[in-house]
């Protein structure tokens, strides 16, 4: 069974993100200033009430600023601190399976999962007597719902790999 279209699914899925995330990081700056100057003016006006000095008042917008620059610089760079944390992460786990073949790279290929899941569940299949089949497929169209489900996934199924069932095996 050809399981390339899952990971195309989840590939271009994963680029529309990434292309989102990089289109809306262009309003970024505009909305940390916005952010930072109302946080500045309500902290200057309950350091001015105080009846501080300047000296007060122009350090609180130096630790505002190298707070806005903080953020600034983790919005920037949020996707490769994310994609290095999960990449550790993974290695991490893959660190106690001991001499496995499973690698990171392997792990974000959703069609591996299913890959494997197909191998394991289709000699039970396979085993089931004809009228175990016939039954299970009856018992599917006493919910209306699960008998449409049912359909279009064979309809899909049927016009994505055609009617060949050689790929199975």
């Amino acid at each position: 069974m050809n399981t390339t279209l899952v990971d195309d699914i989840t590939t271009a899925f994963l680029a529309a993100l990434a292309a989102g995330g990089q289109h809306l990081g262009i309003y970024s700056l505009a909305i940390l200033s916005f952010c930072a100057t109302i946080a500045y003016y309500k902290e200057y006006a309950m350091v001015t009430m105080y009846g501080t000095g300047l000296g007060d008042a122009l350090a609180g917008l130096l630790v505002f600023a190298l707070g806005a620059m903080g953020y600034l610089y983790l919005m920037k760079n949020l996707v490769p601190i994310a994609n290095a944390a999960l990449g550790t992460a993974m290695q991490w786990g893959l660190l106690g399976t001991g001499g496995t073949t499973l690698s990171v790279e392997l792990l974000t290929k959703p069609s591996f999962i299913m890959e494997a899941g197909l191998k394991a569940a289709f000699p039970l299949a396979d085993q089931a007597a004809w009228y175990q089949r016939v039954w299970t497929t009856l018992k599917s169209f006493v919910n209306p719902f699960e008998a449409a489900a049912y359909w279009l996934c064979r309809l899909c199924l049927l016009r994505h790999y055609g009617t060949s069932h050689d790929d199975a095996h």
